[in-house]
């Protein structure tokens, strides 16, 4: 008898056990349709595709052994010359570790998975960068975020009786939607249909047509439901091009679902960065000057950048102003949008500034904010169309009544961060290398 491993259940069955366990009794309710996931729907004649992964990051293949997994059971093909589909990437050279260097093609999912584990694939490995911190990593403009400036903001600082300048550090954040990234792909003469998971129907159709050479028209991309994406599927990736190919090439329809640990390099995340966030302010609370230096890191084969220096420009009044945001390319995969892209990173570390700032002046952080609420975005000249925050964040209003002026004090030469408008759950980031700690009074929600 042969048994499926946790992966492979979790591939298999697990949609079945969470619909079932979503209704009283274990089965649904009477004329109730469950949300289909991409890899549920049946199709006759379906054949199963498994990705074989790089197991460097940056160099070439050399040689390719395929003959044991062609040999076992069920095995149909093993697709190595991807020279016939466009990738993101060079498909000859080696551009992270996991890029699908090979895709197996079998009847059943059991038998793919266990061939491409018999793929043996030698590489001329070359140098490689990974760390964003590495002394060889070598940070460059960002093209769409370019330096902003006004005043000057350096000399600001140096002359403002009270400032805090503070490092942040944000971990790279991996999407783990409870739905796997799958893709089912079939072709009727020279029109193909996809049922994918992706947030942008349009774009999976444009980018997957590009990737064939064939024209939009002859893509059919259909997903009535997302599921949990937050910004992993608003990307084609490479195993949604790569199934459409395996699918012509075998002539038979072809399913292919990424495993739990090809997630985190089958499709992108929230990069790692690092911010600098200085504020100079007056004795009575009113802000001269920040400094927002930033950096995160990007894959070599493709720039993204986040919106990581847009908050800092203009949330706050401030006649000094200087931005930098720079790109750190590495051999990874790229990253991509994650729930409020950039925007969440950069004001993570400037509401971490403020609220020191705010210990600094004995001052209430709330009442910080209001001192500083711009009256226009400074960093375009133009009005708000609304300004629902000073009247959201009252006391009465914000949780904050009976609270107390006095915020967490950070210990000397330490640098710990809360936030007024934080949600009050813990988030994964660290501030100066040191875990973040909410306080117990932390209002509920965020100020809309």
């Amino acid at each position: 008898m042969h048994h499926k491993d946790p992966r492979e259940q979790e591939r298999c069955h697990g949609p079945e056990r969470r619909r079932a366990a979503a209704v009283p009794g274990g089965r649904p309710a009477e004329g109730h349709r469950p949300a289909t996931y991409a890899a549920e729907h049946p199709i006759p004649n379906l054949v199963h595709g498994v990705l074989v992964g790089a197991t460097v990051c940056r160099g070439t293949v050399t040689s390719m052994d395929t003959g044991p997994a062609l040999a076992h059971p069920g095995v149909l093909r093993v697709l190595t010359d991807f020279s016939a589909v466009h990738l993101p990437y060079d498909a000859h050279q080696v551009s992270f570790w996991g890029q699908p260097v090979a895709v197996v093609i079998a009847t059943t999912l059991e038998q793919a998975e266990h061939a491409a584990s018999l793929v043996e694939v030698r590489y001329a490995a070359q140098g490689h960068v990974t760390d964003i911190d590495s002394p060889n990593a070598a940070p460059g403009p960002a093209p769409n975020t370019p330096d902003y400036s006004r005043g000057d903001a350096d000399a600001a600082l140096r002359a403002a009786p009270h400032s805090v300048d503070m490092n942040f550090t944000v971990a790279r954040h991996n999407h783990n939607p409870m739905e796997l990234a799958s893709t089912i792909a079939s072709w009727t003469g020279n029109q193909l249909t996809l049922w994918d998971k992706t947030q942008w129907v349009a774009g999976t159709q444009r980018a997957v047509a590009g990737a064939l050479g064939v024209p939009p028209t002859a893509v059919r991309v259909i997903s009535p439901f997302v599921g949990g994406a937050f910004g992993s599927q608003g990307r084609t990736w490479q195993h949604q091009m790569l199934t459409a190919f395996a699918a012509r090439e075998i002539g038979r329809p072809v399913k292919l679902v990424l495993t739990r640990k090809q997630m985190y390099h089958g499709t992108g995340y929230r990069p790692t960065s690092r911010q600098r966030l200085a504020i100079g302010a007056g004795a009575d609370g009113r802000i001269t000057t920040i400094v927002h230096e930033a950096r995160t890191e990007t894959s070599r084969y493709a720039a993204y950048e986040d919106r990581i220096a847009d908050l800092p420009r203009f949330l706050y009044a401030s006649p000094n102003m200087r931005s930098q945001y720079r790109l750190v390319p590495l051999d990874v995969n790229m990253p991509t949008y994650m729930r409020g892209p950039g925007e969440s990173t950069g004001a993570f570390a400037l509401e971490c500034a403020l609220d020191q700032l705010a210990h600094e002046l004995d001052l209430d952080p709330i009442e910080l904010r209001l001192r500083n609420e711009p009256t226009v975005d400074q960093s375009t000249n133009l009005p708000f169309s609304t300004a629902g925050w000073p009247t959201a964040s009252t006391p009465a209003r914000s949780g904050s009544a009976g609270r107390g002026a006095t915020p967490h004090r950070a210990p000397a030469g330490r640098a710990t961060c809360s936030s007024a408008w934080a949600w009050p759950a813990p988030p994964t980031t660290r501030c100066a290398a040191r875990p973040t700690r909410w306080p117990a009074s932390t209002p509920t929600a965020p100020p809309r």
